[in-house]
């Protein structure tokens, strides 16, 4: 069996001061309780839920945590085995300018906006949109950054987009890359 480490008695008023309710959760825990639950004193264990002095060891052992993970440089997810969000790109797909579908890896911004032209696109073959909102719309978008364009000719997306229904393929593609 383990033995627990001694610890020095707590005063009478640091035990008051960790009895009280903890203060609101967006203000800090009182420094004196802080520097009590550092050297050891108010624990998880010696201490109620919702007290100043439970709050108190929380932030200590969150600290801690983070102290842990930063030594390493590591974030809080990457410490349990998440890739780093800049690590891993979204995979999307659209219709280029020369009629072909694409699906590729970018920044979240080109993925975005791909996806906004497929939301018009959907609206488009929903007839929530007109041909020339369309058209309109789209057709103000700037390149990617690979420097394609987005198909902005109505007709031609309706064709396409059905011609790919038909065929069973699968029309718009979205993959966030955070997971």
């Amino acid at each position: 069996m383990a033995e627990r480490k001694a610890t020095a008695p707590v005063s009478r008023s640091l035990q008051r001061a960790a009895s009280r309710p903890a203060p609101a959760r967006t203000k800090a825990p009182n420094p004196r309780l802080t520097e009590a639950a550092r050297a050891g004193l108010l624990t998880r264990s010696n201490t109620e839920k919702g007290t100043a002095g439970r709050k108190a060891a929380d932030a200590v052992t969150y600290q801690r945590r983070q102290e842990r993970h930063a030594s390493k440089g590591l974030t809080a997810r990457q410490a349990v085995g998440h890739p780093k969000t800049t690590d891993r790109l979204p995979t999307f797909s659209y219709l280029r300018a020369d009629g072909t579908y694409v699906q590729r890896q970018g920044t979240r911004a080109e993925a975005k906006r791909a996806n906004r032209v497929n939301w018009l696109t959907r609206q488009l073959l929903e007839g929530r949109i007109t041909e020339k909102e369309y058209a309109r719309r789209v057709g103000g978008y700037a390149p990617l950054a690979n420097g394609d364009r987005f198909l902005a000719d109505p007709r031609a997306v309706i064709a396409l987009t059905e011609e790919r229904r038909s065929e069973g393929e699968e029309l718009w593609f979205y993959e966030s890359g955070r997971s």
